[in-house]
């Protein structure tokens, strides 16, 4: 995914993204 709206859903995006990596590691 591409950073479309860098503003007030950036920084949403950013903990989405880094809830995910914490998933994944947990999954694996």
């Amino acid at each position: 995914m591409s950073d479309l709206g860098w503003g007030a859903r950036g920084a949403t995006w950013s903990l989405r993204r880094q809830l995910w990596a914490w998933e994944e590691e947990m999954l694996e």
